[in-house]
């Protein structure tokens, strides 16, 4: 629609020096124009300001339309059981929203969040990721049977090297429920600005994944591969994963004689 920079803002108010901001937003993913999805309440009047960023101009164009239903996990209580692993599950959280009492992580803002419940079958590493996401997120991995009495585990919003998606590796205990928060990154605390998309959820074991020895994520077949170093494809997550095939977080004479016999 509008061919320049837009800007938009939804409040509540019957006056300019009243106006409360309900959530606002400037560009949508890669473009330009923005969009703004809430869950609006019957009866309450919306004010909708529309323009230009930095004073910009052009052709204007409004649309409104009724969103999606919010996903099937949107509340805490309704959280989707992780099944057999990997286990892998596709979102979409531009309907979603926040609960009264959601707790805020300490690895960032979040808003417009879904939830999922994990008990794994074993204590062992675990991956928990959402690299495969169309916008910025935030995983937070907690304890506990309601939202009022939640610990966090973990968090991560962004992967290393500039990656907006996120991704937990950590050590989860057998027959323990955890709680994971899945939502998009918000620029402004409250929810303005929120990101939402497509979220693909994975959770996996290290250890069980691609013969993966060392349970770092990165498969032994990669750890032998014929790169210049001898070391094959890193996870860049793991300073230990070097030549180190059989996991034991030092080089051996295992993991040499593991790699020459690549060849």
């Amino acid at each position: 629609g509008s061919d320049f920079d837009t800007v938009l803002a939804l409040y509540t108010g019957s006056t300019l020096n009243s106006l409360s901001t309900v959530d606002c937003n400037d560009d949508t993913f890669s473009s330009l124009r923005s969009r703004i999805q809430f869950q609006a309440a019957a009866g309450v009047v919306y004010r909708v300001q529309a323009g230009g960023l930095n004073a910009t101009g052009g052709t204007l164009v409004v649309n409104l339309a009724q969103a999606p239903p919010p996903p099937v996990n949107d509340n805490f209580s309704d959280a989707i059981t992780v099944g057999a692993l990997p286990f892998s599950d596709v979102r979409l959280n531009s309907a979603a929203t926040g609960e009264k009492g959601e707790l805020k992580t300490t690895c960032s803002d979040v808003e417009r969040t879904v939830w999922y419940i994990f008990t794994p079958p074993a204590t062992a590493a675990y991956q928990i990721d959402t690299v495969d996401s169309d916008f910025d997120t935030v995983v937070t991995v907690y304890t506990g049977a309601s939202l009022d009495t939640l610990v966090q585990v973990a968090c991560n919003d962004d992967m290393t090297g500039g990656v907006t998606q996120s991704l937990i590796q950590t050590t989860l205990n057998a027959g323990t429920a955890y709680r994971i928060q899945v939502g998009g990154f918000s620029a402004f605390r409250g929810g303005a600005g929120a990101d939402y998309g497509r979220i693909v959820f994975k959770v996996k074991n290290l250890a069980a994944s691609d013969n993966d020895s060392d349970g770092d994520g990165c498969s032994d077949a990669q750890e032998r591969g014929v790169d210049p170093n001898f070391g094959g494809d890193r996870d860049p997550l793991n300073r230990w994963d070097f030549y180190d095939v059989d996991g034991s977080r030092t080089i051996n004479l295992a993991d040499v004689l593991d790699i020459l016999g690549y060849f």
